[in-house]
């Protein structure tokens, strides 16, 4: 979704035609509604220059006669946020989707006795990325006790709330979240199987408001929903490639430190061998 996103991002500034790889618009097609761009025949031999896309911007323009394939991994929010519109459009869900997604809600409200609930959608990246942060940015999972404070600042803001779960890891989420709360307001949604990701997907396009954690796909969720966004940062020696460029793109999100004091001596005394029962209350940081 990014690298069609960026692609469309390139096409608008550029003013040229763009192609997809026709694997990249079969995997889309699983789960949108047909693409406006075409792909590019299957016998295609291209042999292309690879470049990044700021380099493309850069040092592109539309009377270059070269074709480029943008390599990488893009994350560009600052480039396709102009043209957000079109974006959404081209991510029109297949309408099952979007179905089952408004009957599973309902069903959730039903489920806790809510007739008007204010959905918030809640994604939680853990698996992979317990791997991916301490390499890639020196950086380490946020714990349950990001999630309760993301939720109580939720809470604070929109009356009803119904925090609908959806992860890759929900046993972990069942008891750090929904058994440590202890609150009828928290639902484990989502079936985890990330082999099928459009009705997650769908699901937290489908709510008001969001929470995320890690990763591309709670990004996704929570720039479809369109609602308030609340955000971990400083999990990291440095930030990720989609947390830089979601400020660069000036979206209205609110970051929220990803760890207190409390959390960050508990985790020094683990690493060391010892870990701590003490108890202390510590304010988080909430920026804009």
């Amino acid at each position: 979704m990014f690298e069609y996103a960026t692609l469309l991002a390139a096409s608008h500034i550029l003013q040229r035609p763009v192609w997809l790889l026709p694997e990249m618009k079969d995997t889309l097609e699983k789960y949108f509604e047909p693409l406006s761009t075409p792909a590019l025949p299957r016998e295609c031999k291209y042999n292309w220059t690879e470049i990044s896309i700021d380099a493309l911007i850069k040092n592109a323009s539309k009377d270059d006669e070269k074709s480029y394939l943008i390599g990488g991994y893009p994350t560009s929010v600052h480039l396709f946020h102009p043209i957000r519109d079109r974006v959404l459009r081209e991510f029109t869900f297949r309408p099952e989707l979007p179905q089952s997604a408004d009957r599973r809600l309902a069903e959730l409200a039903h489920q806790v006795n809510m007739t008007s609930p204010t959905f918030i959608g809640v994604h939680v990246r853990r698996t992979d990325y317990a791997q991916w942060l301490p390499k890639m940015v020196e950086g380490r999972l946020v714990d349950g006790d990001f999630l309760e404070r993301a939720l109580a600042l939720m809470r604070s803001r929109h009356r009803d709330a119904l925090f609908v779960v959806v992860s890759d890891d929900l046993e972990w989420c069942r008891r750090e979240l929904v058994s440590r709360a202890n609150s009828s307001d928290i639902v484990l949604a989502g079936d985890g199987v990330q082999s099928r990701p459009g009705a997650d997907l769908a699901l937290l396009a489908a709510c008001n408001h969001s929470i995320i954690t890690h990763g591309t796909f709670g990004f996704w969720g929570a720039y479809m929903s369109g609602g308030d966004v609340v955000k971990p940062t400083g999990y990291g020696q440095r930030k990720t490639g989609v947390e830089n460029n979601v400020r660069r793109a000036g979206l209205n999100w609110t970051w929220i430190e990803a760890f207190t004091s409390q959390t960050t001596a508990e985790a020094a005394e683990i690493v060391g061998g010892r870990r701590s029962s003490k108890r202390t209350t510590a304010e988080s940081v909430i920026r804009h």
